[in-house]
């Protein structure tokens, strides 16, 4: 079976590097990627399944793919951090800055998640999705694909050792419980 990971196309967050929310518009440039990547999926008839936010929402709309809504998928909440760069945030609240900062992996910021938290939920939906064994594709978020890369090698302390771009394509394959990445962040328009 595959997993097909897709980002959402760029937004106003992903330019200003502010960490967004669920309300994150795509900028016209991400419409764009979207509209442009969308014939590597002309024939698509898999399952596919869709963040709740509306980044991905859209970049699913533009893709011309239809889904359900998996909540899972949503990206980790940054919590009183969403809507700031993390240097803006730093000038805010440097206590909880420097916390997070010495340990991104475990340190949940107030309202939000933890490295840990999401790649728990990540880990718990991508087990689900083996055990569908039927190939799938996701459009969800940076830190979601991150975490389900982690989630190949068992250990949530390599999140920071992947990047997926806006619209960046990555896809895991399981042949008999064994997982592998196929390939990663390759790029459509």
């Amino acid at each position: 079976m595959d997993i097909i990971l897709i980002r959402h196309g760029e937004t106003v967050a992903n330019i200003e590097k502010k960490f967004g929310d669920g309300t994150t518009e795509l900028t016209e440039k991400g419409v764009n990627q979207a509209k442009k990547s969308s014939y590597i999926l002309e024939s698509n008839e898999k399952r596919v399944l869709i963040s709740p936010y509306k980044r991905a929402l859209d970049t699913a709309k533009y893709l011309g793919l239809e889904g359900e809504i998996e909540e899972e998928l949503r990206e980790i909440s940054m919590g009183i951090m969403e809507g700031y760069s993390y240097m803006e945030f730093r000038e805010k609240n440097e206590e909880e800055a420097r916390q997070w900062a010495e340990d991104s992996i475990n340190y949940r910021i107030t309202n939000g998640e933890s490295v840990v938290d999401l790649y728990k939920r990540v880990e718990r939906l991508m087990y689900k999705l083996i055990e569908d064994d039927e190939d799938i594709i996701l459009v969800c978020h940076d830190g979601v694909i991150r975490a389900m890369l982690s989630c190949v090698f068992e250990d949530p302390n390599l999140f920071f050792k992947f990047k997926s771009d806006n619209l960046g394509f990555t896809k895991i394959s399981v042949n008999d419980g064994y997982k592998y990445i196929s390939y990663m962040n390759r790029i459509y328009y």
